[in-house]
């Protein structure tokens, strides 16, 4: 292991911070030329997505070198899951969660954490049993799944599932798309589900080639061990 002396550490640290000022700084102007109503051209844009990646990446060095600990305070989800190796997701001076990326993302313990970290769908269910693991959950009042769950519940229940967590299927929720988005790497279909419920799609193109029309019916399914389910009124978490 090499150590370092304290003034090293600090000549590094001034070093790296005049970095991420300059970064920054080149960030921020983003939003200062305008050009009448127009936004700056795209090219702008791109580059300033390349310096805010740059001075993420220039964080996670600092931090590295130092060998300290950083708590970085943001509004930015994709910044929060990019440079964090924890995160603490507060809602109101409260901590809804803390967890790594991965586990925030992908199994938020409550609504509040599922719908400010990323996008989710969330659909009202009916959820009943649980004694041996596992609870039958109803969906429209006609389409019945098991989820695994860590205790008991019957009741009111909702369901988040992340846009890419949703899949066409020959059975499942019926539907039909409202519209589609190619988006290049995938493409975002938005689906209008038989009981009124409108949820996001997201379906990559290295899995398909097939785009789905406007109009067309479908039906939706997802992994039950992916999704999470929570109780409707106190929106604790069922789902493991």
């Amino acid at each position: 292991m090499e150590f370092i002396t304290v003034k090293e550490a600090a000549e590094k640290w001034q070093v790296s911070i005049r970095r991420v000022q300059i970064l920054c700084n080149a960030d921020r102007i983003k939003g200062a030329y305008r050009f009448g109503k127009q936004d700056i051209s795209r090219h702008d844009r791109k580059q300033m997505r390349s310096l805010r990646k740059e001075m993420q990446l220039e964080l996670k060095a600092m931090q590295q070198q130092l060998g300290i600990t950083f708590i970085y305070v943001t509004h930015d989800q994709e910044e929060a899951l990019a440079i964090s190796d924890r995160i603490a997701v507060m809602k109101d001076g409260h901590i809804m969660q803390i967890g790594t990326p991965n586990e925030i993302y992908a199994k938020p313990q409550n609504p509040f954490v599922a719908g400010f970290i990323g996008v989710s769908n969330f659909m009202d269910c009916q959820v009943e049993g649980g004694e041996n693991g596992s609870a039958k959950v109803t969906i429209q009042g006609e389409l019945a799944i098991q989820i695994p769950v860590s205790r008991p519940y019957t009741g009111k229940g909702k369901i988040s599932a992340r846009p890419e967590q949703l899949f066409f299927s020959k059975e499942g929720m019926p539907g039909k798309i409202l519209f589609s988005t190619f988006l290049g790497d995938f493409i975002e279909y938005e689906v209008e589900l038989d009981d009124g419920q409108n949820l996001i799609v997201n379906e990559y193109t290295k899995d398909t080639t097939e785009v789905h029309a406007d109009g067309e019916r479908v039906f939706l399914s997802f992994d039950p061990a992916r999704i999470s389910l929570y109780e409707e009124q106190s929106e604790e978490v069922l789902s493991l």
